[in-house]
């Protein structure tokens, strides 16, 4: 994943070797809006705040057209698709951030028990648990 300063000079160099009238398309995440369904909803968003952190750049899906507009390009399209997630993959995801709320202080231990029991809870019910929207974008060199 690039950084903010990182990204525009790999667009500019993906630009740079794309023939005239070739395309550029980039697909990334925007992790804001990753949400998992709990009955836990006040957790779910003090995860969701400490999760966004560990991402260098975690709003860069939403800035993919206005990236390639300003690099030049046109005939831009973008399009967001929600990702569905399972629990398992949910619960991968968040792993890590669970543990470093806790050792932050952000959850509790006794938050983070409820927390671990609403998402076992889920498991019971349909598959799909959480979602993440990834968008595409492309645009074409003029």
């Amino acid at each position: 994943h690039l950084t903010p300063e990182q990204v525009d000079p790999a667009l500019a160099e993906a630009v740079r070797v794309t023939r005239p009238d070739g395309a550029v398309v980039c697909v990334d995440s925007d992790w804001a809006t990753f949400s998992v369904d709990t009955t836990e909803p006040e957790l779910e968003r003090r995860l969701h705040a400490v999760h966004l952190s560990r991402f260098r750049n975690p709003f860069s899906g939403r800035t993919l057209g206005r990236l390639l507009q300003h690099h030049g390009l046109g005939f831009i399209a973008t399009e967001p698709v929600a990702v569905p997630l399972l629990a398992a993959s949910a619960e991968n995801l968040l792993g890590p951030t669970e543990r470093e709320a806790t050792e932050r202080g952000i959850l509790t231990d006794a938050e983070w028990q409820r927390w671990r029991r609403a998402v076992a809870e889920r498991r019971l019910g349909p598959p799909v648990v959480a979602q993440l929207t990834m968008t595409i974008a492309a645009g074409r060199r003029l």
